[in-house]
């Protein structure tokens, strides 16, 4: 099926994310190795999401199309990783007097699953809501972890901010995709 160019080029350049798992995010630690520390586990966790977002897209740009059971495991895993985000910002607001982390990411967000609910109800193309719904997760914990450990960021970090970026753009271009509507011819007088 053929997509926009614009979509292709998204979804390549989100491929970033993958990448960024495996490099190191700051103090030498990547997410992957985050993931398996019993502190830390759920700053690494939604960074694997751009695993399944890449999967999904590139599935969506080459078919056009997902079954309802795909939709519901993106639901799903988009909506567990949301509750992790959460829990990561209620665990490091304990342990952080920074708050400027908690805003933007809080922000972001409110702002995704505000495009995730819009674009569920009037965009053209509706089965792509679950995708953003895990965009919106990777976006949250992105903006947290680049906020918060910005003065130590590594090569990771980079990695991880395009991916912010391209996913933050993706989301906005798929929601500018309106329904298109039919056009009334004006009766002639």
């Amino acid at each position: 099926m053929n997509r926009s160019p614009i979509q292709w080029f998204l979804t390549i350049a989100g491929l970033s994310g993958i990448a960024s798992i495996f490099l190191s995010f700051t103090w030498c630690v990547s997410p992957f190795e985050a993931v398996f520390d019993k502190h830390f586990w759920f700053l690494g966790a939604p960074s694997l999401l751009s695993v399944v977002i890449s999967a999904s897209l590139i599935r969506w740009n080459l078919t056009g199309r997902s079954s309802l059971l795909e939709q519901i495991i993106t639901y799903l895993i988009g909506l567990s990783m949301m509750a992790v985000v959460i829990r990561a910002y209620f665990a490091m607001l304990q342990d952080s007097s920074e708050v400027m982390p908690h805003i933007f990411s809080a922000s972001s967000l409110i702002a995704g699953i505000f495009l995730v609910v819009r674009n569920h109800r009037i965009g053209k193309f509706r089965n792509l809501s679950p995708i953003m719904l895990m965009q919106t997760a990777y976006l949250g914990n992105g903006i947290f972890c680049l906020i918060g450990f910005w003065r130590s960021w590594e090569i990771g970090a980079y990695f991880g901010l395009a991916t912010v970026i391209v996913y933050a753009a993706q989301m906005v271009w798929i929601s500018c995709q309106k329904k298109t509507i039919s056009v009334v011819k004006p009766q002639e007088l």
